[in-house]
């Protein structure tokens, strides 16, 4: 037990040290961009523009793939609000 309680204290300790030297660096100007623009198109817009960018310009399966994709989000995010995994 206590080399358990010692390991877990040893990585622990690494971690915070990270966590603080991460917090006190100021990222370059292009990756605050970059994860500002990562944060933007997570929130669905895009994902809707593709969706219909593939819908105008896809080819003949275009609507299978749609269908598809459309089925993917709903069951994981129905699977998610449930809480299983």
């Amino acid at each position: 037990m206590a080399v358990t309680r010692n390991l877990w204290g040893f990585i622990e300790r690494r971690d915070h040290r990270v966590m603080r030297r991460m917090n006190r660096w100021r990222a370059p100007r292009w990756i605050r961009y970059w994860m500002i623009a990562a944060t933007r198109m997570g929130d669905g817009w895009l994902w809707y523009g593709l969706g219909g960018m593939v819908l105008i310009f896809g080819g003949p399966q275009r609507f299978a793939a749609v269908e598809a994709a459309g089925r993917c989000c709903h069951r994981t995010s129905f699977r998610f609000r449930r809480g299983t995994p």
